[in-house]
């Protein structure tokens, strides 16, 4: 019986706790993520089946509270990996609420001449072939982070907030972009007529 334990002896050292703090600060992917924590889930499986009471020569030894300390082991250190993906998942989407944050200012700016007019054009036309493509494949992103979360943890109510707010963002947006654009037009338009005039 002592066999039996063997496979999860590293579990009882700091060296797990070593290897997944190592893993989490290398830049790795949503997929090498999953991988590690299904394996760590497996893991747990086993020892969840081992048996609870192992028969000695004279007595019955009871492995319940070992067997049950390797499973919260286990499940600490999944929530060590999906705990920086939360984290990360909230800077990540925090940035891209900001950026869109910064479009919305900068397209609400009224123009006072001709010269910030011009600007303000030409940085909505480079919105519409330049930051808001960035931004719908930053949001992406965000969604994989999401769906990851989903599968492994359950999300607080603020990080739903958070979330729905930042997946929100580009419907907001559009409407105000076209009406600024609408607006830049007919402001264009007035400037030509004065100029023709």
């Amino acid at each position: 019986y002592k066999e039996t334990y063997k496979p999860y002896l590293h579990l009882v050292s700091d060296d797990c706790k070593t290897k997944v703090q190592k893993f989490i600060q290398r830049d790795k992917s949503l997929r090498e993520y999953v991988n590690e924590i299904e394996k760590l889930k497996k893991l747990k499986s086993e020892v969840s089946s081992l048996p609870v009471l192992i028969p000695m020569h004279l007595f019955l030894l009871d492995c319940t509270k070992i067997n049950l300390w390797l499973t919260e082991r286990v499940d600490f250190l999944v929530d060590v990996m999906v705990t920086n993906i939360r984290e990360t998942s909230r800077t990540f989407n925090t940035g891209i609420c900001e950026q869109y944050n910064t479009i919305l200012t900068n397209v609400s700016i009224h123009p006072d001449n001709t010269e910030e007019l011009v600007k303000l054009k030409n940085y909505v036309e480079n919105l519409k072939c330049g930051e808001l493509l960035q931004l719908k494949d930053k949001q992406e992103v965000a969604v994989g982070n999401v769906m990851f979360l989903l599968t492994y943890t359950i999300l607080p109510k603020e990080d739903i907030v958070h979330n729905t707010n930042t997946f929100m963002w580009a419907d907001r947006i559009a409407p105000i972009i076209v009406n600024t654009d609408n607006e830049l037009q007919k402001t264009c338009d007035i400037y030509k007529k004065r100029l023709q005039d």
